[in-house]
């Protein structure tokens, strides 16, 4: 029980501190950035031993993605979308473009976002998965509760570079890297 209980705290207490250094609310010698990774580190090891490795390593994986969005969403800020009116007279330029590019630039993208980023996500969450030493079913659980997050990752990073070339390689060799680890 006191293991569960320190593996919570340290795992509130890590992500507290990511965040916190993450909002720029301390100066930057202050920043504890270390201290929050260090506290997650220490919670996992609470957390395995608390519920074995099987479900300590989910609850390592999934517990502070959770408590940052907790903390994310206290946070949030509502606000009124400012619309600027446009007068009468003025006059709306139209601009004359080319449709093609910008299609083929969306189609490539979605194929990168959808097919290639959730394809990567299975093969490297079922490598990782069949790598730790759990049960079958273990294995399976960790798998599905890691393959979407990795996707969101991937299709995210894909989206927001500006240099398409360095998400699509990593996209491709941790696809690889599933298929020759994994066996399939």
């Amino acid at each position: 029980m006191i293991n569960t209980i320190a593996a919570f705290a340290l795992g509130i207490a890590g992500v507290g501190c990511l965040y916190s250094s993450w909002k720029d609310r301390l100066p930057a010698q202050l920043r504890p950035t270390l201290l929050g990774w260090l506290l997650l580190i220490a919670s996992g090891y609470f957390a395995i031993r608390a519920s074995g490795a099987e479900f300590g390593t989910t609850l390592i994986v999934t517990a502070p993605a959770l408590v940052a969005w907790l903390l994310v969403a206290t946070n949030l800020e509502l606000r009124q979308a400012k619309v600027r009116k446009r007068k009468a007279t003025e006059k709306v330029e139209s601009i004359e473009t080319d449709g093609t590019r910008s299609l083929s630039r969306h189609l490539l993208l979605f194929v990168i976002t959808v097919p290639l980023s959730a394809a990567a996500a299975t093969l490297f969450s079922v490598a990782l998965a069949r790598a730790l030493p759990f049960s079958y079913v273990s294995h399976l659980a960790f798998a599905i509760l890691l393959m979407p997050f990795l996707w969101g990752c991937a299709a995210y990073w894909a989206l927001a570079d500006s240099k398409l070339a360095r998400p699509v390689v990593t996209i491709v060799v941790l696809g690889l890297i599933g298929v020759v680890t994994a066996g399939l």
